[in-house]
């Protein structure tokens, strides 16, 4: 009897299992493969012949991979029902566990299964939700255990083919991080034209990721947030792939029918719940079946996911993202001649790193053309002259059609022109043929006489513009002859140079937080085009978090007056010349007497990056108890060979160890290779104190993990290490402020995280200017809550615990 093992192994009346009958059915053959968590998770294949199911149980799984090649030990025959069970099989029961459904499909054997299965290699195609192409069995003659037959599953070579993750190179062993930031693009002028880099289309969609754990599959927003109800039509196709666990990064979109993505659409499907519309174009793959692939280089992730999505039933919802290698220039300007958004350009060999950096660029097809001002509206805050621009286009009638409105692109010297000029033309009419959205409150309407050049990012299907920015007025160009311009009609090319009569004059003050910033213009960071003006906005959107870290401390700048490409100098003291808002701090170092400067007001920060200053540092005692220190900071710079993760790694040993003493500590990102672990006291101890503990802490940790740390400031002695840092915790010596940008490329910010941010993978570079404010908006409370309430000191049992000896001047 066929059935005769399997039924003499199992008692019906306990076990769920189908007891089933020897049953020829019709049509192709089917095949099952069941995952079961029994004493050990393993994976039954199960092939239909002869009206049973041939069985093998693989404990590792198929593989994709031909050089994978896979144990299948050859099990008893089961009953066709069995294809359909999914449930528990109760302890105590042959195969205990719980069995549920992985792949199901049709097999075809390549030639007589019967003689194959007897000649010990059976070659046979697979057509299933998840697993398709050319497999074989091979018996392992001569290694069979017992009464037990070995067999091998093998991925025969085929469109299906795919490498496992461990054989990607820079593929590290790691549970499936939590949470893992997105790295973003840095907007340039110009695609790079060099070799070692990929080029993609700019998708205009919504940015997420996908977590596939075990089945489950979720979609999640760059803000954090779940949308997977929202996107219920992905979910089936991306369980279709290929991974046990996987994360890819991508784009959801709606495409017009052009093939185009538009946000617009976008927007309408998912508010109209049309789910079905969605298209997920996946362009990287972070984390794949026990592997974190964010240190392999962009080549081998983009390559691995390609592989993944071509070898997965996953139709037309989930595509791949394809790109060209090398002439981004070219392909940006074949990009903008399809009205695309832009392209993404970014370094083939790069690893990713989540937030903002040169690694990934993004050049954007802006379009231009001239436009009547129709009116203005007031200004807000402390802007002067007006808000924003009405501005329209005129029909084939010769009537004024409503355009939108632009609101940047004006410095001081503009606003105060033009709205003289403006003055001059009001009246009481609307110019416009209809009345814009909103109306006319608020709204000054002129006579339509004069004309701007504006630069903005598309058309929306209403006729308005999206990104408008100013760039100068036309006085060559007749109202009337203004119209608008569509690249079928002839349209200029988008990347011919400005030419703004009124446009912004880099040397002009622009008021920003009630402070004038001289010469706006001037590029700070080369790298990143961030100007001066960019970092003044920078820290006016940050004031309220970083004053409260500046406040009553002594400060040291590094200040770089014609940025990063000129001379930088470090400056302690405050210039006779400097403002109110500039505090002083007096003080003796080295036996004589100096006026340190702090800042506790918005107007004192600004004016700190009036004088070009990149980096913001701290002492680490406030003005009105120098004495007294009130923080520990141990700075850990990783040396040659030593990765990010290491460092985030040996970070948590800090807090650990400083943990088994008594002491709660915080940490951020340095902005550049490491993180900052800061742990608060009441300002009890003096400098010696805490300076000797901070340097006997340090010893310990060598102490206690040679191989890991080093508190030598030797690069041969750090090589292969970290160096904990205490000489931070020294009277007079600095530590960059949270918040406070870098004099580096990029732009980059220390920011505060939460101990748990840091295990889900946030490097010590993620932040920069142009998404630490984001950040600060996106978050519900302050990883550092906590920080201003505790009381905590150093005790005896601290310097006991540590070995070291309490100096005879502490009190």
């Amino acid at each position: 009897m066929p059935l005769e093992d399997y039924r003499r192994r199992r008692d019906f009346g306990r076990s769920p299992e189908p007891r089933g009958d020897v049953r020829a059915k019709s049509g192709p053959l089917s095949f099952v493969i069941q995952k079961h968590a029994a004493r050990r998770l393993h994976y039954d294949l199960r092939l239909e012949l002869d009206g049973v199911l041939k069985s093998w149980a693989c404990p590792k799984g198929p593989s994709l991979d031909p050089s994978q090649k896979r144990l299948a030990v050859r099990v008893e025959d089961h009953p066709l029902e069995y294809a359909a069970f999914e449930g528990t099989i109760p302890a105590g029961e042959y195969g205990a566990g719980t069995v549920e459904i992985w792949d199901e499909g049709t097999w075809t054997p390549a030639s007589d299964p019967h003689e194959a299965l007897d000649a010990g290699k059976l070659l046979f195609s697979l057509d299933g939700k998840k697993l398709h192409g050319m497999w074989a069995l091979v018996h392992m003659r001569g290694r069979d255990s017992g009464d037990k037959q070995n067999w091998l599953l093998i991925k025969e070579r085929d469109e299906y083919v795919r490498r496992e993750a461990s054989s990607i190179p820079g593929a590290r062993k790691a549970e499936i991080p939590s949470e893992i930031a997105p790295q973003l693009a840095t907007l340039t002028a110009k695609a790079p034209e060099a070799d070692g880099w990929l080029h993609e289309i700019k998708l205009d969609g919504y940015r997420i990721a996908c977590r596939i754990e075990d089945g489950s599959v979720r979609l999640i927003t760059r803000r954090g947030n779940d949308w997977t109800d929202k996107m219920r039509a992905l979910v089936t196709p991306l369980g279709r792939l290929q991974a046990r666990q996987a994360i890819l990064d991508g784009e959801v979109v709606v495409l017009n029918p052009d093939g185009v993505s538009s946000f617009e659409l976008l927007q309408g499907a998912l508010s109209a719940g049309r789910d079905a519309d969605l298209v997920y174009f996946v362009f990287d793959l972070l984390y794949l079946d026990g592997y974190d692939l964010r240190d392999c280089t962009l080549v081998e992730r983009k390559r691995a996911l390609a592989s993944l999505v071509s070898s997965s039933d996953v139709g037309g919802a989930v595509r791949y993202t394809d790109h060209v290698s090398g002439r981004g220039e070219s392909f940006h300007l074949r990009a903008c001649e399809f009205a695309l958004e832009g392209v993404v350009s970014k370094r083939a060999d790069g690893v990713y790193h989540s937030g903002r950096g040169r690694d990934w660029l993004k050049v954007k097809c802006l379009q231009r053309q001239e436009f009547v001002i129709g009116g203005f509206t007031e200004p807000t805050g402390s802007r002067a002259g007006f808000g924003a621009l009405l501005v329209g286009v005129h029909n084939e009638r010769g009537e004024l059609l409503y355009a939108g409105r632009v609101g940047t692109g004006f410095d001081e010297h503009t606003l105060t022109e033009l709205s003289t000029r403006l003055a001059k033309l009001e009246r009481e009419r609307v110019p416009f043929i209809r009345l814009p959205p909103g109306g006319s409150k608020g709204v000054h309407w002129v006579e339509p006489r004069l004309v701007a050049e504006v630069r903005f990012s598309n058309w929306t299907r209403e006729g308005l513009l999206r990104q408008a920015a100013f760039l100068g007025l036309r006085e060559d160009k007749a109202p009337t002859e203004v119209i608008r311009e569509d690249a079928s009609a002839g349209e200029e090319d988008s990347t011919r140079p400005e030419r703004p009569t009124m446009g912004t004059n880099a040397k002009r003050g622009v008021e920003v937080g009630g402070v004038t910033i001289t010469n706006p213009g001037r590029v700070l960071y080369p790298d990143t085009g961030a100007t001066k003006l960019d970092l003044a906005e920078y820290y006016l959107r940050v004031v309220d978090s970083i004053l409260p870290h500046l406040s009553n401390r002594p400060l040291a700048l590094v200040r770089c007056p014609q940025g990063l490409d000129g001379e930088c100098f470090f400056q302690k003291q405050a210039a006779d010349d400097y403002p109110d808002s500039i505090l002083r701090v007096p003080l003796e170092v080295d036996g004589e007497a100096v006026d340190y400067m702090t800042v506790d007001s918005r107007e004192g920060l600004l004016y700190l990056i009036q004088l070009d200053t990149l980096e913001i540092h701290t002492w680490s005692s406030r003005a009105d108890a120098i004495e007294r220190p009130d923080r520990i900071v141990i700075d850990l710079d990783p040396g040659e060979f030593v990765t990010w993760s290491q460092v985030a790694e040996g970070a948590q040993l800090v807090r650990r160890r400083l943990g088994a003493l008594g002491l709660t500590s915080f940490v951020k990102t340095s902005g550049g290779k490491g993180y900052h672990v800061v742990a608060p006291l009441v300002r009890r101890h003096g400098w010696p104190e805490v300076e000797e503990f901070a340097r006997a802490f340090a010893g310990d940790m060598v102490r206690q993990w040679p191989d890991r740390f080093t508190a030598t400031q030797s690069k041969e002695r750090r090589r292969g290490k970290t160096f904990v840092d205490y000489m931070r915790t020294h009277r007079g010596a600095t530590t960059v402020a949270a918040y406070s940008t870098r004099a580096r490329a990029g732009a980059h910010v220390s920011v505060p995280i939460g101990w748990n941010e840091l295990s889900r993978g946030i490097r010590p570079d993620a932040f920069s200017i142009a998404n630490a404010g984001e950040r600060l908006d996106r978050i519900e409370k302050d990883p550092w809550d906590e920080y201003n309430r505790l009381g905590q000191s150093i005790t005896q049992a601290m310097w006991d615990e540590i070995g070291a000896m309490r100096p005879s001047s502490g009190p």
